[in-house]
């Protein structure tokens, strides 16, 4: 019997019911732990040593996280499906991400700026948001939505649907690795390459077909403009843009999202000495946070529709 279908649907209900539980009951929170507890270890010269320690780390933690999924099939398939809905719900998130955008939109619709850099920077992104005005703020939040509907959501499901849950774990470790140890500076250089490559060649195709899927969701679900903007001010725009902003960022894949975002909901998107996507595109408002939010929303939708109409299809094929 394939159960793919009904874990699918119940792990969604779980995540739309109650998003993600506390960090001392959640595997990705454990990821983090054993990869900074690692790195800790890591030799303290030498390039090649640092490299090869950081694959091992990649490669290692990646089976340690997956492998013992396999075990699932030895059990009997009413505790199987119950515990495959719960694993498959912890290697990805959506309601939480949402959540997290939600309120950073209405700490700044209050006037509350600090409070709205401190969860940006605790939640969303890597940069030091301590100084940043909150057009650059909300552009922060817009991109970082748009890029982890990729990360946290569109690629992890994609990977289930391709390897199981060994699959979606093993994704889920190398992109939390790269999230922490994959940069350019200091012993990352090296130590994170591994890391850094291994997740850019994973989201290579998860990143465009999200790409495409959000120019699709605010082509055939009108997203609502923005106070004083004019009625489907973004988009216009054509599947064009995706190629002009591809390589603005240092990323080969967030390009593809935060550019697809960019182009529907008609913004300028940028990080200051990094990249600027849109350059003709107007300042995010808290109000585009929101819309952000709207658009990954219906965005995840058509995914979900897609996945379920290759399971229901690869079903079909199974069972003839």
């Amino acid at each position: 019997m394939n159960l793919c279908l009904p874990i699918l649907a119940g792990a969604l209900l779980y995540d739309l019911l109650w998003g993600d539980p506390p960090n001392r009951f959640h595997p990705v929170a454990w990821m983090g732990s054993l990869i900074s507890r690692l790195w800790q270890h890591r030799p303290k010269q030498g390039k090649w040593l640092l490299f090869s320690y950081g694959a091992l780390m990649t490669i290692c933690g990646a089976l340690l996280f997956s492998l013992p999924l396999l075990l699932l099939n030895r059990i009997p398939i009413l505790p199987r499906l119950v515990l495959s809905i719960v694993f498959l719900k912890m290697s990805f998130s959506l309601t939480t991400l949402l959540r997290t955008g939600d309120k950073i939109a209405r700490a700044l619709e209050a006037g509350d700026l600090a409070s709205a850099r401190k969860l940006t920077a605790f939640h969303l992104v890597s940069r030091n948001t301590s100084e940043l005005e909150e057009s650059e703020l909300c552009g922060a939040v817009v991109e970082s939505l748009a890029e982890n509907l990729t990360d946290s959501f569109t690629s992890p499901l994609l990977y289930y649907l391709l390897a199981g849950l060994p699959g979606a774990f093993a994704f889920r470790y190398i992109n939390t690795s790269d999230a922490m140890i994959g940069y350019r500076t200091g012993d990352f250089e090296f130590g994170g390459k591994w890391a850094a490559r291994c997740d850019d060649l994973l989201n290579f195709i998860p990143a465009r077909v999200t790409a495409l899927l959000i120019i699709l969701a605010g082509s055939i679900i009108p997203i609502r403009s923005a106070p004083g903007e004019g009625n489907g001010a973004g988009r216009k725009r054509s599947l064009a843009s995706l190629f002009a902003w591809q390589n603005a960022t240092e990323s080969p894949n967030a390009g593809w999202t935060m550019g697809a975002a960019a182009a529907i909901l008609g913004l300028r998107l940028e990080k200051r000495g990094h990249y600027v996507i849109n350059s003709t595109g107007r300042l995010p408002k808290p109000a585009d946070i929101r819309r952000c939010i709207r658009l990954v929303r219906r965005s995840a939708l058509l995914f979900l529709l897609l996945l379920a109409g290759i399971l229901a299809c690869t079903g079909v094929i199974l069972g003839s």
